[in-house]
């Protein structure tokens, strides 16, 4: 068994001689209690990018946690926002390690129209900080949101911050990636009048009916849609369940493509 170095310094007569080692700084002298242990083993254990890359790819290759991965809803104008999630920053966050995240909404008095929600990512590698913040409207066309509403919409507000502030950490090509990776197991998977079919069944769980699919998407039937459409069904799933509306997703009279045409995103420019 080797011997640890031990440093050496001058002795009383001139000689050299063991010098006591420093003791480790505390998690408190460092850094303050659990975070100060976290910059330690940032340190001690940094990540290995290709070991990263395969945790995520691991992770993802299940067609149905692929299809959480990335969201789409209706922008205007013919355009579809579409882009990585929630659940794919939860999953590139956990395998990219040595990151401390702080989640905080702002209290919401009586007279508020808006919830704003907080996100502060630090990577403890790099010492790259991001703070985000995500107001969310809650007004409607009633007026102020129920109580129950407002926590919902805080929490959507706090996730989708969350989302932003760990893709402004990790390296957004690595994160479009992963994305691009996602839609392709999706595609790759199960029967397209199959899949169709799923997805109406699932949006009628929200009240949405198979004639205002096809109206937000600028389709006449399904005999037009392609994998591409089914693709970006599967991410206005995951847009719901992010907690954007159902107004937002399928909005009524405003998301429709130009009359005769599709959505860009299915053969064009794709906004992200």
């Amino acid at each position: 068994m080797s011997e640890a170095l031990v440093p050496l310094g001058p002795g009383p007569d001139g000689s050299l001689v063991k010098v006591p080692a420093a003791p480790m700084p505390s998690p408190e002298v460092s850094g303050g209690g659990q975070f100060g242990l976290q910059m330690q083993m940032a340190k001690q254990y940094p990540r290995d990018l290709q070991r990263f890359q395969q945790m995520v790819m691991m992770t993802i290759e299940d067609p149905a946690t692929a299809a959480e991965c990335f969201y789409s809803k209706p922008a205007g104008g013919g355009e579809m926002v579409e882009g990585p999630s929630v659940r794919l920053a939860e999953i590139v966050a956990t395998a990219w390690g040595n990151l401390h995240v702080k989640q905080a909404i702002e209290p919401v008095a009586p007279t508020d129209k808006m919830v704003t929600a907080k996100a502060t990512v630090w990577d403890l590698e790099s010492n790259t900080v991001v703070e985000l913040e995500e107001p969310r409207s809650i007004m409607g066309r009633r007026g102020r949101f129920s109580d129950s509403m407002i926590v919902n919409t805080a929490k959507a507000a706090r996730s989708i911050a969350y989302r932003e502030a760990i893709f402004k950490v990790v390296p957004r090509a690595m994160v479009k990636f992963f994305e691009r990776q996602a839609r392709t197991i999706v595609d790759e998977s199960g029967e397209l009048g199959v899949k169709i079919q799923e997805a109406v069944v699932h949006f009628k769980k929200h009240d949405v009916e198979e004639e205002r699919i096809l109206k937000t998407l600028g389709l006449q039937d399904w005999s037009q849609a392609t994998e591409r459409v089914v693709s970006t069904l599967r991410g206005m799933a995951t847009a719901l369940k992010e907690g954007h509306s159902v107004d937002e997703v399928f909005p009524v009279g405003e998301g429709e493509a130009p009359e005769g045409g599709t959505f860009k995103s299915f053969g064009g420019k794709k906004k992200s």
